[in-house]
């Protein structure tokens, strides 16, 4: 099982910051292999086409529901920017049907000032949902 490291991300990467803590590659050398993403906001198909290069196997959903045992990069509304997306790991390796231990990993926690999702009732909708198929 990949043990999640947690990331804090750098301005407007929470994309790479996720990729980096689902895949195990390290953030600082994603944003080198992937400089066209820093800085800036990405896209869930370019999400996509960055998981493809790493080759890192993922499922896109439609569906918007959450399983037990699986890894999940979701977009969630930002809670800093008016009207902005986010990513953010949702882990429900350890969720079991006598304990809903679901664990987020937002990769905005560590930045002075910033609010950030850190437990699952805090998260109130969401609008896509990749699992990565470890």
């Amino acid at each position: 099982m990949i043990k999640i490291i947690p990331v804090t991300q750098k301005e407007n990467e929470c994309v790479l910051s996720c990729i980096s803590m689902v895949s195990g590659i390290d953030y600082e050398e994603l944003r080198a292999d992937f400089t066209e993403y820093t800085n800036r906001g990405v896209s869930t198909n370019e999400m996509l086409s960055i998981l493809d290069k790493i080759d890192c196997q993922y499922i896109r959903y439609i569906d918007t529901k959450l399983f037990y045992n699986r890894l999940y990069i979701i977009t969630v509304p930002s809670l800093n920017v008016i009207a902005g997306n986010h990513c953010i790991v949702i882990d429900t390796r350890k969720w079991t049907i006598d304990d809903m231990n679901i664990i987020v990993h937002d990769p905005q926690k560590g930045n002075i000032g910033e609010k950030y999702y850190d437990i699952y009732s805090d998260i109130k909708s969401w609008a896509e949902v990749v699992e990565i198929v470890l």
